[in-house]
């Protein structure tokens, strides 16, 4: 039996009402994490909200407001982010792999190998199954 729409209302206002408990909840947790990124990092109000206040100005460092700002923000908005998000690390560079000729570790001397990365070839599958064991289609390396 479908629901009238005065009962889809009254479903619609329980939702949203625990939609806002949920919120609160989160923002309370996103607060805390916020008030000890910023006791950490010695944030200001200004450093917040207002970074370039004094746009074109020397600093005591020789450098403009605007660019001490720029370079203490880039700085400090990893850290930030990492803080208030935990989930949000930082990602290492990829190491270049690609092209790298690898020495084969199996081979089934009809002139099929296999480094031993990437998907298991159909003709050692093939030959597993035919009851050889994979060390049977290992390469033996020069130092053995």
């Amino acid at each position: 039996m479908s629901k009238s729409v005065a009962q889809l209302e009254v479903e619609v206002a329980k939702l949203q009402q625990r939609i806002s408990v949920e919120k609160a909840k989160e923002a309370k947790g996103v607060i805390s994490r916020i008030k000890e990124a910023i006791d950490y990092y010695g944030l200001t109000a200004e450093d917040l909200f207002n970074p370039v206040s004094r746009e074109g100005t020397e600093t005591r460092g020789g450098r403009s407001a605007s660019e001490k700002s720029k370079s203490t923000t880039a700085r400090k908005l990893p850290k930030l982010d990492a803080a208030v998000n935990p989930s949000a690390t930082p990602t290492k560079p990829k190491q270049k792999t690609a092209g790298v000729k690898l020495p084969a570790k199996f081979a089934d001397g009809n002139g099929n190998t296999w480094t031993g990365r990437g998907s298991t070839p159909r003709w050692l599958t093939d030959g597993v199954a035919s009851g050889k064991s994979r060390e049977d289609f290992a390469v033996q390396s020069k130092n053995d």
